[in-house]
């Protein structure tokens, strides 16, 4: 089978992360590249291996192209709608980058020219990288297969230890993306995902979050998503801390899920990739779930969707709408009730 023939948009930090995913698997290749500075495109050029006919300052001539399968739009969030919605229009499978859009009115066109897309089996995909995390679909597969009986609650909590500047922290709230997103969408809408994911496997849930300062930390959260339609039967916290350190160069990183049902307990400990199993009465069960290339399976699930295996919970433009809204609604309750 022939490799499908890829082209990025967007050459800064994170494409050589698609590069490298890219080059680790057989079934696509990297035909065209697409930025506006011509020093990120040459540099980038040249790790890629591409001639100078293959890179692009302006991405529309690389969309005329007509040899490309799929674009992958790897832009700063204010670009990442009209890219991908020229993309769609140019009959090209399309990987986005999180947040699609900057408003929801731009997010809503989006899901439109993904719809009418999806009409010709083109597909679009958002990088909701924890999808592809083993033991976050462990933790999947166990809920679905009734490890734990019916989900009652979920605890989502992540601590970052940065640099912690409050000057720096306000800008940052403020101006975050140009947009009232908000300094926790990062990380916080990967939980959000997740929580959407629990949504399909236990039937209507209702999120509750939890948001204060502890001590130094800054925990951002919210405590009403009802925008994601979610009834009373349920109920999940989603933290995002930010751990102040004397080392600007210092980061470090703890963070955990846990998932408590009528018949047992499930938690996910990221840092020694393992998850783990208790229900009262019996011995506790673990499985070690390394994490791999997650954008390389995140790739993956694109290409299998595209060859018409669209897998579980599959990561779409209207799902990102969703979790786009509950970080705004996040990060307005944020500015009015805990500022650090």
């Amino acid at each position: 089978m022939a490799k499908l023939k890829v082209g990025i948009i967007g050459c800064g930090k994170f494409a050589y992360n698609h590069l490298a995913a890219i080059k680790s698997r057989d079934d696509v290749v990297l035909a065209a590249i697409s930025d506006k500075n011509e020093d990120a495109l040459r540099h980038f050029s040249d790790k890629a291996g591409l001639h100078q006919e293959d890179a692009y300052t302006d991405y529309h001539q690389m969309l005329l192209r007509g040899d490309l399968n799929i674009g992958a739009v790897v832009t700063p969030p204010s670009q990442t709608f009209g890219i991908a919605i020229d993309c769609l229009e140019h009959g090209l499978h399309t990987f986005l980058e999180k947040p699609v859009a900057l408003s929801l009115q731009d997010a809503d066109k989006l899901g439109i020219a993904a719809d009418s897309a999806s009409q010709k089996s083109i597909v679009a995909m958002v990088d909701f990288i924890y999808r592809a995390e083993p033991g976050f679909w462990k933790l999947h597969e166990l809920v679905r297969d009734g490890a734990i009986g019916h989900p009652i609650s979920a605890k989502f909590l992540k601590m970052n230890e940065v640099n912690y500047d409050p000057k720096f922290e306000m800008s940052f709230q403020s101006n975050y993306f140009a947009y009232k997103v908000g300094p926790n969408f990062m990380s916080g809408s990967h939980y959000v995902f997740m929580v959407w994911m629990l949504n399909r496997l236990a039937g209507p849930h209702k999120v509750h979050g939890f948001g204060h300062k502890y001590k130094d930390w800054y925990l951002a959260s919210n405590d009403d998503y009802n925008r994601l339609n979610f009834q009373d039967n349920f109920s999940a916290d989603i933290g995002i801390a930010w751990l102040p350190t004397g080392d600007r160069e210092t980061k470090t990183y703890h963070h955990f899920v846990e998932i408590m049902g009528i018949e047992g307990t499930l938690r996910y400990d990221p840092e020694n990739e393992v998850v783990r199993l208790h229900r009262p009465g019996e011995e506790e069960k673990a499985w070690e779930t390394p994490k791999g290339s997650r954008l390389k399976n995140m790739w993956g699930l694109l290409i299998g969707s595209i060859n018409g295996n669209q897998p579980e919970l599959f990561p779409d433009v209207t799902v990102s709408r969703s979790v786009l809204d509950v970080c705004i609604q996040m990060n307005d309750k944020i500015s009015q009730n805990t500022s650090p």
